[in-house]
């Protein structure tokens, strides 16, 4: 088994604190590789159940079982703890009473039943408030859970308070971004925020306006911030951009990491040791030069974050419109309504896993992978959309802040009052209501924009030309009056480096890359064989623009349990970016030209992003496949441009272009601004 004799030998490489992935590494090296034999599919499971992708996640549940009689002496602790993971409580329960008898160490028995639903048993075996810990946020979640189960809400409320103190002092103890970031992997601290918004629910369903606040602010401060946020003033400083896109390329590093260590593949530990040490002295010599910029600017970013100002998101809505924050985690589902009018809460009661698998299910039927459900699309409208009809039917604008495994649903496509949403309703997105007075309506679009279109591949890429990609770069062209627009072997990462900064508007039509388990390995493919990174958008400097991803999957991520996601988007507006477009599935070559035509034309005349990507959606989903077709020659043909489309932008296709479905075809993209 190659992957504890690496570990073993690159324990010293491993930094404090990088999440779940490095935890479970760190694991590694300690256990014996027979427990994570159990431990690693465990958790991978439990990663996949949560971001809804149930089979792949009971082939791991089962792997994990199985791996539990070759476990040695912790053979009864990890069969209880599999046994309660896969809803087989019974006979964990009994193995815990064995446990018990035992004498195992009080904190993981009553974690143990506090997972089995025993919150009388694991109140029991608690161990004192003040123990001393490494992770003090641990047992105050669970204490605040146990509490909280047994109807001692006040009590809960409190040790959730003291959890969410200690977490937050840990996390900001991390200047690196991706260290907080994958802090927000902690499923104790998921939990504490959940406690928190659960001791006030009762008061904000029936509209107690310091319960509604205190709720809707615990739910934004379970989403991690960048950095880039804390310290604007100095992000167009070359040394701030340089930390930031060191930070992903570490973060890379260590997914990639992690990628080898579960494979068990036999890994060369010299070559991988090389590679970490080499992007960890970068990083520090950045962190370095960093200080020379600013020495406060460091000590800064280790600050807490400061607490959610309601008032300025409130002021940050655009005119006639309602902003619907949502909140996953476990079994509950809830959900704020910010209206010019205050809050209104809704908590709903939900099998958390089957919830996701439907959002997932949803995005891949929309993508054109299957016929859209109307069971499915009913079931997620039920939870969704529909308690929030009379907002809904007061406002035509919705601004959509999602949570977790929601973040894959595109709500623009939900069924509502006899229609899809998006029909009726003006969409955008936003990955939190802190971001919201961030954000930025696109300014006019300029001659100076950035357009880059139908890149030319290596040829042992095997990625296929796309011609609609290129028709589509000299439509927008034309739409901004731009001078230059960068295609086939101009359309190189270097050219965006150099020439993308300072850019109001960059649009960047190409083939994508999503990789929800490392998303800092996600790119845009470029000429050549170069690639377009999270650490490359992170150093741009973008402060201010608007940012067009025309290109697969490119809004999508890797969700943590804190709700953030992490992915190019994530990139683009850590890097300033005002607003952001881009893709929830495979974008059609043909029909993401067209859109992307009638998009621009809207964007000119009325300079509304949101209304114009409204519009053009609506304008392609009102035309025949035939007309879409005839339109994208004529388009082809006014450009001088040859070539057929060539189906989905997505490294992973092989396809032909074919006939795409209706949702498709009009919705891919959404639009991530005010």
């Amino acid at each position: 088994m190659a992957a504890v004799p690496v570990l073993d030998r690159l324990a010293g490489t491993v930094p404090d604190g990088f999440g779940a992935m490095v935890q479970l590494m760190r694991e590694m090296v300690v256990k014996s590789a027979a427990s994570m034999r159990v431990m690693g599919p465990l958790y991978a499971g439990r990663a996949a159940r949560r971001d809804g992708r149930p089979d792949e996640a009971a082939a791991l549940e089962g792997q994990a079982l199985a791996a539990v009689d070759s476990a040695g002496a912790d053979a009864p602790f990890l069969r209880a703890v599999v046994l309660g993971t896969v809803g087989r409580k019974e006979e964990a329960t009994a193995i815990v009473d064995q446990l018990v008898r035992d004498g195992l160490d009080p904190s993981y028995i009553a974690a143990l039943y506090q997972r089995l639903d025993a919150p009388e048993r694991a109140l029991a075996a608690l161990p004192p408030v003040d123990a001393p810990s490494e992770r003090p946020w641990e047992a105050s979640a669970l204490r605040a859970q146990t509490l909280a189960a047994t109807g001692r809400i006040a009590e809960a409320a409190e040790h959730a308070d003291r959890g969410i103190e200690a977490f937050e002092t840990a996390l900001a103890r991390y200047a690196r971004d991706v260290l907080k970031t994958s802090a927000t992997e902690d499923l104790d601290g998921a939990d504490l925020y959940l406690t928190r918004i659960l001791a006030d629910a009762p008061a904000a369903a029936v509209g107690d306006v310091e319960a509604l606040r205190r709720s809707f602010a615990t739910s934004d401060r379970a989403r991690s911030v960048s950095n880039s946020e804390r310290i604007e003033s100095t992000r167009s400083e070359p040394a701030v951009r340089r930390w930031l896109a060191l930070g992903s390329r570490w973060a890379a590093a260590y997914e990639d990491l992690g990628n080898m260590v579960t494979s068990l593949d036999d890994v060369d530990v010299d070559v991988v040791r090389r590679r970490l040490r080499h992007v960890e002295d970068e990083l520090d010599d950045a962190e370095d030069k960093l200080l020379a910029v600013d020495p406060e600017l460091l000590a800064a970013s280790r600050r807490r974050r400061p607490p959610l100002d309601i008032d300025a998101v409130a002021a940050a809505l655009p005119a006639g419109a309602v902003l619907l924050q949502y909140h996953l985690w476990n079994d509950e589902l809830l959900a704020w309504a910010m209206t010019a009018g205050g809050l209104r809460f809704q908590r709903q009661e939900v099998d958390g896993a089957d919830l996701a698998s439907d959002a997932r299910r949803f995005l891949l039927a929309a993508g054109g992978s299957a016929a859209l459900d109307d069971a499915l699309d009913g079931r997620l409208a039920a939870l969704l959309v529909d308690p929030w009809a009379t907002e809904l039917e007061a406002h035509e604008r919705i601004v959509v802040v999602p949570h977790g495994a929601l973040s894959v649903v595109p709500f623009h496509l939900l069924t509502h009052a006899g229609g899809r949403l998006g029909e009726r309703h003006v969409l955008s997105y936003a990955p939190a209501a802190a971001h919201l007075p961030r954000l930025a309506a696109p300014a006019a679009p300029t001659a100076r924009s950035f357009v880059l279109g139908d890149p030319a591949y290596a040829p042992d890429r095997q990625l296929r030309r796309l011609p609609g990609s290129g028709v589509e770069a000299r439509a927008v062209q034309a739409a901004l009056g731009v001078d230059r627009v960068h295609l086939d072997v101009g359309a190189a990462r270097d050219v965006v480096l150099a020439e993308a900064p300072g850019s109001p508007l960059l649009h960047l039509a190409t083939h994508g890359l999503l990789d929800e388990r490392g998303p800092n390995r996600a790119y845009l493919a470029l000429a050549g064989v170069d690639e377009l990174t999270v650490a490359d958008l992170l150093a741009l400097d973008i402060e201010g623009a608007f940012v067009v991803l025309s290109a697969c999957n490119s809004g999508r991520g890797r969700a943590t349990a804190g709700g953030d996601v992490v992915g190019l988007i994530r990139a683009v507006l850590a890097s300033g970016a005002g607003s952001a477009l881009a893709s929830l599935w495979p974008v059609d070559d043909e029909v993401g030209c067209l859109l992307m035509a009638r998009f621009y034309e809207h964007l000119v005349a009325e300079g509304d992003a949101a209304a114009a990507l409204h519009r053009a959606s609506n304008d392609v989903r009102l035309t025949s496949p035939a007309d879409r077709h005839a339109a994208y020659e004529e388009l082809a043909a006014h450009f001088g441009t040859s070539g057929a489309p060539a189906g989905r932008r997505d490294v992973t296709a092989t396809e032909p272009h074919s006939q795409v479905g209706d949702s498709a075809a009009w919705a891919p993209f959404v639009y991530v601004g005010r």
